[in-house]
This record gives C-alpha cells, structure tokens and sequence, in this order.
C-alpha cells in the first residue's frame, strides 16, 4: 500500500526511501490507521533484513514513510550486468 521513490535526505545528506501513502487513500480513516500501524510496527522492529524507519512525516496532505535505503543483492546484481552490458557494447563500437 503505497508507492516508494529513492530520494536524498538534504538534512543529514543520505539516500532514503519514501512510502508515500496514495491520495486516494489519504482521507480513509481504516487505510490512515494501517499506514500508522505500518510505521509502528517498522519502529518496533530491529532486524538486518528489515528496512528500518526514520520518521513518519506528513506536508501538504501528504503522508510519508521515510525509510533506510537498503541495496538487495538483486538490485546490486542486476546494475553489474547492465553495466557489464554497456561495457560490452562500448567495446563492440570501438571494434575490440
């Protein structure tokens, strides 16, 4: 519930993810409380697997989960072969 963007902490200069909570559900008192119980829950937790919370901000009407930005191995693993692509490609247009 809710879409997550990659974004920088100017504050304290760090990569963060924003959960931003969908307008849509923002004036839906059950989906409010499940988004709050999500924060909660993520404080309450202590786990390398587990992406921790740094605050639950809110602007605009907009409410935000801001989260550590956590690299999957998935994510690493496809950026090297894409990068091993490129690298690949750039070669054959230098004709090696």
């Amino acid at each position: 519930m809710g879409q997550v963007y990659q974004a920088t902490d100017t504050k304290l200069n760090r990569q963060v993810a924003l959960k931003i909570l969908p307008e849509a559900f923002a004036t839906d008192p059950d989906r409010l409380a499940r988004f709050q119980r999500e924060a909660q829950v993520l404080a309450s937790l202590n786990h390398p697997g587990i992406g921790g919370i740094h605050c639950l901000e809110q602007s605009a009407g907009v409410k935000a989960l801001v989260l550590r930005r956590r690299w999957s191995w998935s994510l690493l693993r496809d950026r090297r072969r894409v990068r091993g692509a490129l690298s690949d490609l750039r070669n054959q247009g230098e004709g090696r």
